[in-house]
C-alpha cells in the first residue's frame, strides 16, 4: 500500500495565470494551478518538497511518510494584499528572496471532536466538587 500526499495551493491575483511546479527530491512530479488541489501517491519514506515557479521558489520542507498514510500540504506566495501594488516588492523578492517567493506548510489535522452522549444516557454534573441533582 503506498502513502498519498495532497498539495493545496490558494487562489491569488499575483501568480493567477501560472502554475506552481512541484518537485520531490527535486524531481518534477507535477503541478499545481491557482486554486488547485492535487494528489499524488507516494512510497514511504523520507522525501523534500519544494514548489517552484519560472526562477523563484519555495522553502525546502523535510517529511517522512509512513505506509498508507495521507499528509496534506498548503502552498502559496508570499506576495499578498497592499503587497500586491508596492512597485519593488516583485522586485526585491526575484533579486534578493528567490527562494522565498512561494511558501509550503504542511497541514495538521485537528483532532477529532470528542463524541457526543447518546440520547438517553446519563450524566453527572459536578458543580464545585459536589455532585449537582436536577
Amino acid at each position: 500500500m503506498a502513502a498519498c500526499i495532497e498539495i493545496e495551493r490558494t487562489s491569488q491575483w499575483v501568480n493567477l495565470i501560472r502554475d506552481y511546479v512541484i518537485l520531490l527530491n527535486d524531481v518534477q512530479v507535477g503541478t499545481v494551478k491557482d486554486g488547485g488541489k492535487v494528489q499524488f501517491g507516494i512510497e514511504p519514506g523520507e522525501y523534500e518538497l519544494r514548489l517552484t515557479i519560472d526562477w523563484c521558489g519555495s522553502n525546502r520542507l523535510y517529511f517522512t511518510i509512513a505506509d498508507g498514510e495521507k499528509l496534506r500540504f498548503l502552498s502559496s506566495c508570499q506576495i499578498r494584499g497592499i503587497d500586491y501594488f508596492h512597485p519593488f516588492m516583485m522586485l526585491y523578492y526575484v533579486l534578493y528572496k528567490k527562494d522565498q517567493y512561494l511558501y509550503v506548510s504542511q497541514v495538521q489535522e485537528p483532532a477529532p471532536e470528542p463524541a457526543l452522549p447518546r440520547q438517553n444516557e446519563k450524566i453527572e454534573i459536578y458543580i464545585a466538587g459536589q455532585r449537582y441533582e436536577p
